[in-house]
């Protein structure tokens, strides 16, 4: 018997109060990593600015590396952030995700 995880949304940011329309809600980076291991993560948007001066982009460097070595399924994104380097980044770093997934499929 196969078993099927429901998708989830994922909300990444420490102040913004998560959309109703989002099923997760990490606050900082390793939650978000943590949140991608144990649920089937479909939808993710990105904050930039952290806690701890943590940064959206790290997570999404982590994705780009996951999606390199073809550890990770597609995922669709969007970046909420305010802060415009760093949305920069988040966006630099998935969009190269998604090259990885377009070429494995």
């Amino acid at each position: 018997m196969k078993i099927y995880r429901v998708a989830k949304r994922l909300w990444l940011d420490d102040l913004r109060p998560m959309p109703n329309d989002f099923d997760i809600w990490a606050k900082n980076v390793e939650e978000a990593k943590s949140a991608f291991v144990k649920n089937n993560i479909d939808f993710i948007s990105f904050d930039n600015d952290l806690a701890e001066e943590e940064e959206g982009r790290h997570l999404a460097d982590w994705i780009e590396e996951k999606a390199f070595n073809g550890e990770m399924n597609k995922v669709d994104w969007q970046v909420h952030s305010a802060n415009p380097v760093g949305a920069q980044a988040i966006s630099r770093a998935m969009m190269s995700a998604e090259r990885f997934w377009n070429e494995n499929i």
